[in-house]
């Protein structure tokens, strides 16, 4: 959601300094996008977010009893894939000022090499570890912006979205209080959730656009 947000308000930014003296054409519109997503995809990696590593631990617990414990440890947390955004297709049309457009992150692929929780409250005692991997394949968002471009610079006047994801593969390893629950969680990552992206698309699609309005007015 960010980085479609981040593209829309570069497109916004850069329209801005066009006045209605100028001619402004199809091919200028589209390769300020296309610049766009060149630059935020070289930001996520120069931050260092793709690939992204993480390890970190932490031990919560009162200063003078042991009511309550929380110790959680996470090892070598790995994200790969956030910055390979694909412009797949891309058009304005100067007769309508409508951008149509459709971006995808081919695959985000997150690893987890351990990582457990371990929980004392009341005299009560939990515990669990997860590692495995979740493979996220084809991430899209398409959509539709009308825009008016004017002395003043441009605003988006209507957007409209719609996003999808192709398949989720998980290959987890999961105990709950030693119990085995790879499967049960494997089936939920992989099946359920796809199913519930799907039978919530449109209410989905309202919050994306909904923020994503909201971002770019925040970068005009």
């Amino acid at each position: 959601m960010k980085v479609l947000g981040l593209l829309l308000a570069g497109l916004l930014a850069s329209s801005a300094a066009v006045t209605d003296h100028q001619r402004v054409s199809a091919r200028f519109i589209e390769g300020i996008v296309a610049g766009a997503i060149e630059d935020l995809s070289n930001n996520i990696r120069e931050r260092g977010l793709d690939p992204l590593l993480i390890s970190h631990s932490i031990d919560k617990r009162p200063p003078v009893t042991e009511l309550f414990v929380l110790k959680a440890e996470i090892e070598e947390l790995l994200v790969v894939g956030m910055s390979k955004i694909v412009l797949d297709r891309m058009t304005y049309s100067i007769l309508f000022s409508t951008l149509t457009f459709e971006v995808s992150l081919p695959g985000i692929f997150i690893s987890i090499a351990s990582s457990s929780v371990d929980i004392k409250m009341l005299g009560n005692k939990f515990d669990g570890s997860i590692s495995g991997s979740v493979n996220i394949i084809d991430t899209r968002i398409s959509g539709r912006a009308r825009i008016r471009l004017g002395i003043g610079g441009a605003t988006i006047t209507a957007l409209t979205l719609d996003h999808s994801i192709r398949d989720i593969e998980s290959d987890l390893v999961i105990f709950v209080l030693g119990e085995d629950m790879s499967c049960k969680g494997n089936n939920f990552v992989g099946i359920t959730i796809p199913y519930l992206l799907k039978k919530n698309r449109r209410d989905i699609n309202q919050l994306l656009e909904y923020y994503a309005m909201k971002m770019i007015n925040e970068n005009l």
